[in-house]
């Protein structure tokens, strides 16, 4: 992303065949040395999820969902969440994750987004403290008081950049942006770095306008044992806004799981490839009914049936081809067509003349049969 009509101006671009695009002859490092912004963008595929089984709803239900505004339930909580039960859930459907919900018991999306961050090797070996905490087997110990209202979300562990930089704000008197350099030295280990913030997170540091612990009430040990704490969390504390983002996707997903689950399963099923089994697994213990493909009831994709879901052609291994399939359902359905196929030869006369194959691939048929 530039000011200019050409990035060319600034860095050297190379033809990527493989995808279209130009692309930048230098890593993100060198771009934004080069004063280029660098944006990561994630396409998810929970995303088309959501837009199919929102789409879904509408027509089956007239109803019309707007998942930035539903509402944080104790239901979802307790059933998805709470118990594991999160196949297709975004961020959640590993058997690690599940375990560890069952364990946790998350009841607020707080709670979801400590789980997003906190699931990676570096932290998880805080977690039997955080969860211990969480179901209240043991005390949450904050020494200094002005560290409870940014630590009592995270049960009392340092778990986000966020936290990070706003005790060095609070406690020792840094503006966001010089706590977010010491952050980053921390991350990166650099000692000398770390050795002056360390006396200035202290004593403070009046050429940078920061009063430090010591002036603002705090005991010079427990400023001290702090900056050790911090120090340890650093390496492994992760961005909230980023996790943040996640669990919200998370939530919808589960959201739209436990009140619509024909719907939400049918959108699943649309958008995979291929390992149906988990959520085959899931329609059976929510007593969603999948219907077998039917060469006068399917779709390419997969439909809503009368509250059940008819597999789709599109599922069928083999078929591949969505325009033969695509054109067999418009001569099962034209208003001038005869209607249902009656017999395997009135199948083949039928479609005798699509795409003019004059009869169709041997492999198509078989998979159909």
């Amino acid at each position: 992303i530039a000011d200019n009509g050409n990035i060319n101006e600034y860095v050297p671009l190379v033809w990527r065949e493989d995808k279209k695009v130009w692309a930048a002859q230098c890593d993100m490092v060198q771009i934004e040395e080069k004063g280029l912004l660098k944006m990561d963008l994630l396409g998810l595929n929970t995303q088309d999820c959501i837009s199919d089984c929102l789409q879904l709803i509408e027509k089956h239900h007239g109803i019309l969902i707007d998942t930035n505004n539903i509402p944080f339930e104790e239901e979802v909580f307790q059933n998805i969440f709470a118990t594991g039960h999160t196949n297709s859930v975004f961020q959640f459907e590993s058997a690690g994750m599940k375990n560890m919900l069952k364990r946790f018991k998350p009841d607020c999306i707080e709670d979801l987004i400590l789980l997003v961050a906190m699931y990676r090797p570096g932290p998880m070996q805080y977690m039997d403290h955080v969860i211990a905490v969480k179901n209240k087997k043991i005390p949450m110990d904050i020494k200094i008081n002005q560290l409870k209202p940014l630590l009592e979300s995270t049960y009392g562990s340092m778990i986000y950049q966020e936290q990070i930089m706003k005790i060095f704000q609070i406690l020792a008197g840094y503006s966001l942006g010089q706590a977010d350099l010491v952050r980053r030295a921390m991350s990166k280990k650099k000692e000398e770095k770390l050795k002056i913030e360390r006396k200035a997170f202290l004593y403070g540091d009046e050429s940078r306008g920061i009063d430090g612990c010591i002036k603002r009430g705090i005991n010079e040990k427990d400023a001290d044992e702090l900056f050790d704490d911090i120090m340890e969390f650093a390496k492994y504390c992760f961005n909230k806004s980023h996790a943040a983002a996640y669990a919200i996707v998370s939530y919808q997903t589960a959201y739209l799981k436990y009140h619509y689950p024909a719907e939400f399963y049918c959108s699943m099923l649309n958008n995979m490839d291929d390992d149906f089994l988990p959520v085959i697994e899931d329609c059976r213990k929510d007593n969603i009914t999948i219907l077998p493909p039917d060469i006068n009831r399917s779709y390419y994709e997969f439909i809503i049936e009368n509250g059940a879901i008819r597999f789709g052609f599109c599922g069928i291994k083999g078929i591949g081809n969505d325009q033969i399939a695509e054109e067999i359902i418009d001569k099962r359905n034209a208003i001038s067509g005869k209607g249902e196929f009656l017999s395997l030869e009135d199948f083949f006369i039928r479609t005798s003349d699509i795409q003019n194959l004059k009869v169709l691939p041997k492999k198509f048929t078989e998979a159909l049969i």
